[in-house]
């Protein structure tokens, strides 16, 4: 059944009041990083951050992800903010660098749109250039859902990524249906165990066999494994039992801004 035709005005009103302020944000500079930290599970120390996008609007207050960024992919302005997110996450990159050493990993997350922007691979070089970055510093996610989308024309982003020394993150994995195959085809470096198989694995046999197994899987092909979304003792004790190299949620940190990240002692290690 049809929408009635003033509910479809109304939508596309919203929509359009959506994409001005977006535009209004990118000029305004609203957007800001907040960056989750990961640890590596042998010793809770922490070896990187992942980048998230936060959006401190005038006219909306402050705006988590879901809220805009699915509406983004959807519009060619999706393109422009995640060209910010990177130029941003650089610019700290550079600063962390002084801070914590070149062993300290920034993950950035890429869509499909971006991905496959004419672009982005002289753009990101001008950016290594520029902050005298030290590419294997910089981890590029990217979910099954981009791959699945556009999978040629990722593909040959992907391997001038890695030609850079740029390393490739597989988040959400687990959620698609043709996971391993890209383990196989595809130049990744990090597995991330999406969030849903962790939740409650404590309770639950079949997500517990299920993590091994992907864990297992992964390692042969020697690559490395993050969990995401470890919320309590029990879930990082199974994980690090497992085997599972690295892992980030709730438990160790929560998304935090640059200012506060800066001021963690790396050294220490967590103790909750």
């Amino acid at each position: 059944m049809k929408s009635p035709p003033n509910l479809l005005r109304k939508t596309d009103e919203k929509a359009g009041k959506l994409e001005n302020d977006l535009t209004v944000a990118l000029h305004n500079k609203e957007f800001l990083l907040y960056y989750q930290p990961q640890v590596s599970l042998s010793n809770k120390k922490i070896i990187g951050a992942e980048a998230l996008i936060r959006w401190n609007s005038g006219k909306r207050g402050f705006v988590y992800p879901d809220q805009f960024i699915p509406f983004a992919e959807q519009h060619e302005i999706i393109i422009k903010i995640g060209y910010e997110v990177i130029r941003m996450a650089f610019n700290d990159i550079k600063r962390l660098g002084k801070l914590f050493g070149n062993q300290f990993k920034i993950s950035i997350n890429l869509s499909s749109n971006e991905l496959c922007h004419e672009e982005i691979i002289e753009f990101i070089k001008k950016l290594i250039i520029e902050n005298d970055i030290n590419p294997n510093r910089i981890i590029i996610e990217i979910t099954e859902r981009s791959l699945i989308k556009f999978f040629d024309e990722t593909l040959k982003v992907l391997i001038e990524l890695k030609k850079l020394g740029i390393q490739i993150a597989l988040d959400d994995f687990g959620k698609g249906y043709s996971s391993l195959n890209y383990l196989c085809s595809m130049p990744i470096d990090l597995v991330k165990i999406d969030r849903a198989f962790i939740d409650d694995i404590e309770n639950n046999n079949t997500k517990l066999t299920v993590v091994e197994g992907i864990i297992t899987t992964t390692h042969k092909l020697h690559k490395r494994v993050l969990a995401e979304g470890i919320e309590n003792s029990m879930q990082y004790e199974i994980l690090k039992h497992m085997g599972c190299d690295d892992g980030q949620g709730f438990y160790f940190y929560k998304p935090m801004d640059f200012d506060k990240l800066k001021k963690l002692n790396l050294s220490d290690g967590y103790h909750p």
